[in-house]
């Protein structure tokens, strides 16, 4: 993946120079060298300080070993082994002196020190497997001539070289002799003083292309960030070799919404100011095995707005070489760093802008702080808060998101999959996250603490050429138990940062969706109002523009389970379309959190005062697009029925009431006396039905009048029970004498009266 990102990178820089060219080639076609060229057998010597070093085609492209403390050895250690280029070499001292394969080296199971050179002290042999078609060996000094003994399937070479100098070093090399399975050094006296500090050889089958393990960590300033808030970046990129690793390229794949403050020497921003950065990079050059490069990027978080209480900045950094990397796991790095919920400690909460403006975990309605009617959008939970109830005005809900966007109302629903999917909901985009339980087009749903949540990652190249090295990438929430996760498609998870990584093996041609997906439970002692949130991220080391992909969120509001979702439905009156017309609109309220469609309201076995023609009434939201499909009453909203039922009271009207209802509408309509049976359908497709009864309460609530506001008086309120319990008489539901004591009740109490104003303003005050 890694070095793909560096392909692209170049190419959007259009770094065409020759050095450019070869990082591509190199990326595409590996690198090709030759084979050594076959001679007579025989002995090389050469100046290992002088130009052109090695100049004998025997030793064209041959890999190197260094001969010094970088070695997997220890002072004393009688032998050990090293695999460089698929051959593995085994060291060992010829005879058990106490120092080994190393002269001056103290104390005992110490490491290599700097400077250590490989001793013959003792006499060193040197095994190799498989056998090598040519090897040589520096003598950098001895007290005596060095000496170096190589055996071939096909013979054997001895070499003398250099002398105490070690200024004037001697290369000993050996080819065409067959494959060299041993070799032993020694010198020409007894003292074993010989010094030898590198290795070169090539492989049997040719030289390999050369390997750099090039690696990447990066550290966070911050294990926690607010919005706006500075954050910083420390990347540290090592060559692990065992050759140099060339063209490096390091690249920092930023989160959505950051802004770049600063970045150290050498960075490229793409796109360029003053656009908003996606991507920093780096071009390190070549990195010698054992080096480092230490970088640097400082970012500002994105605004609250954008970045809240549950979302968290999934950082992905990776470094890639033209060198055949052969451990690409080193390669990325990310940091997952959750936003700072000390810093929103004492910011007052604002009611119905969908934020946890506090981060204390509830949202609008259900904070302690709003006593507003939940907006069904953002999924609220029953029950949590003092806010919810809706349904004393005439509003028939709204489905609208956090930027004031409208949409057809079935958007809203979180349990309605059909009407999510509509194209009408949202946008399409081929790289989008969903999970089941399932959310609303805004991505807000319901689940229980303990449930568990499936995640589905959805994935697709949207240009005209293959994708390569795909991977994805899923940060846990908090609120998720990570001992429960079950990861499909082959995912990895990484407890530190708490992320769960794939890769795709396959190329990914355009317009073919692929999908990973995992499961996982919502903490089992979650508390209701609790939001978990998850996003997943996907990246293309191929595009055109940025690699990086970040899917919409999805939001899991947790229930209580005393409160569950469910539609809550009555008609609390109608409306007469014009005086005297005997037609009436229908008011329906859902005192419910979840969604009714198809909805009808019908007159079932009438008072005898009461002569219905028409008993039938229908209702669907004004912005439902289709409603003679599928029509919406909202929850916690008021609808008016789209047709009218027809009825005319064979009563007189009692001469009084006029006078009652001058200035304030004390019932204004007979609807309330009537049985209702309401059919609609839930979001998961059942048909149900339920008769509603008359109720006193009702039709006169104490709050105020039932189709809104509060009452101008006490007597306005004991008007409204008089007339409603005398329509009971008429209809037959009461008693005369039953009506008398409803009416005395209303008389001796607070309700519409002073001091029933005093107690719900202080309430409200208080909250």
């Amino acid at each position: 993946m890694f070095a793909r990102i560096i392909a692209a990178v170049m190419k959007r820089e259009k770094a065409m120079s020759l050095k450019g060219k070869l990082v591509r080639f190199f990326l595409m076609l590996g690198i090709s060298l030759l084979l050594p060229i076959t001679v007579d057998a025989r002995l090389i010597t050469e100046n290992p300080n002088s130009p052109g070093f090695p100049s004998d085609p025997a030793f064209a492209g041959s890999l190197v070993i260094a001969l010094d403390q970088t070695l997997p050895a220890k002072c004393g250690d009688q032998s050990f082994t090293m695999t460089v280029g698929g051959v593995q070499f085994l060291f060992r001292s010829s005879t058990d002196l106490f120092n080994g394969v190393y002269s001056s080296c103290f104390p005992l199971g110490a490491p290599l020190g700097q400077g250590t050179a490989l001793s013959s002290n003792g006499r060193v042999v040197i095994n190799i497997n498989p056998a090598v078609s040519a090897f040589g060996i520096i003598a950098a000094g001895a007290e005596c001539l060095n000496q170096a003994t190589f055996t071939g399937s096909l013979g054997t070479e001895l070499g003398t070289g250099a002398s105490f100098d070690p200024a004037t070093p001697t290369f000993l090399g050996a080819a065409d002799i067959g494959g060299i399975s041993t070799v032993a050094l020694s010198d020409t006296c007894t003292s074993g003083s010989g010094r030898w500090t590198q290795i070169r050889f090539v492989p049997a089958g040719g030289v390999p292309p050369a390997q750099a393990d090039v690696a990447l960590n990066k550290t966070p300033s911050a294990s926690a960030i607010g919005g706006v808030a500075p954050l910083g970046y420390s990347l540290g990129v090592a060559n692990f070799g065992p050759d140099t690793a060339k063209d490096v390229v390091a690249a920092d794949l930023l989160p959505p919404g950051v802004t770049v403050d600063g970045t150290s020497a050498g960075a490229t921003l793409s796109p360029p100011p003053p656009l908003p950065a996606s991507t920093v990079t780096w071009a390190l050059g070549d990195l010698a095995r054992g080096g480092t490069d230490r970088l640097a990027l400082m970012l500002a978080a994105p605004p609250f707005e954008t970045f809240s209480c549950e979302d968290t900045l999934l950082n992905i950094a990776a470094v890639g070489t033209s060198t055949t990397d052969p451990n690409l796991r080193n390669n990325v790095a990310f940091t997952v760093t959750p936003f700072d919920k000390a810093s929103r400690a004492n910011v007052p909460e604002i009611c119905d802008n969908f934020q946890d403006d506090n981060c204390n975990g509830l949202v609008d309605c259900n904070d302690p702080a709003c006593t507003t009617v939940c907006n069904p959008a953002f999924a609220p939970a029953p029950g949590v808060g003092p806010g919810g109830g809706g349904g004393n005005g005439g509003d028939p809900g709204s489905c609208m998101n956090l930027h004031g966007e409208s949409f057809p109302a079935p958007c809203c629903d979180p349990f309605n999959v059909g009407a999510q999917l509509d194209p009408l909901c949202r946008a399409f985009d081929p790289n989008f996250k969903e999970s089941d339980p399932s959310t609303n087009a805004f991505g807000y749903g319901y689940a229980q603490a303990g449930q568990a949540i499936t995640y589905t990652i959805h994935y697709e190249n949207i240009g005209t050429a293959d994708a390569h090295d795909v991977s994805i990438l899923d940060p846990l929430h908090p609120s998720l138990d990570e001992t429960t996760l079950a990861i499909n498609n082959g995912g990895v998870y990484d407890p530190g940062p708490r992320v769960i990584v794939w890769h795709d093996p396959l190329a990914l041609p355009p317009q073919v969706p692929r999908s990973v997906s995992f499961s996982v439970n919502i903490n089992s002692n979650a508390q209701p109002g609790t939001r978990v949130r998850n996003r997943g991220t996907v990246v293309f080391p191929d595009a055109a523009t940025s690699p990086r992909t970040d899917t919409n969120f999805v939001e899991h509001t947790v229930l209580d389970p005393q409160f569950p979702v469910v539609v809550d439905l009555f008609v609390r009156g109608c409306q007469e379309t014009s005086l005297r017309s005997h037609q009436w609109k229908v008011k329906l309220v859902n005192k419910g959190f979840g969604f009714a469609y198809n909805v009808s309201a019908e007159i079932v076995s009438p008072p005898a005062f009461v002569q219905v023609s028409d008993a039938l009434a229908s209702f669907a939201h004004p912005a439902d697009p289709h409603p003679d499909v599928l029509a919406t009453v909202m929850p916690l909203s008021t609808s008016l029925s789209v047709d009218t039922v027809s009825f005319i009271t064979t009563t007189r009207e009692d001469p009084d009431r006029d006078q009652d209802r001058k200035g304030e509408d004390v019932r204004g309509d007979p609807c309330g006396v009537f049985t209702w049976r309401i059919r609609y359908t839930t979001s998961n497709g059942e048909t149900l039905s339920k008769d509603i009864h008359p109720s006193l309460a009702q039709l006169c609530p104490c709050a105020g009048p039932a189709a809104g506001g509060t009452w101008k008086n006490h007597g306005a309120y004991e008007s409204c029970m008089t007339h409603a319990a005398q329509e009971f008489v008429q209809a037959g539901f009461i008693a005369e004498r039953q009506k008398d004591a409803i009416v005395s009740a209303a008389a001796h109490s607070v309700c519409g009266g002073k001091a029933e104003t005093e107690e719900r303003e202080r309430a409200e005050s208080e909250n």
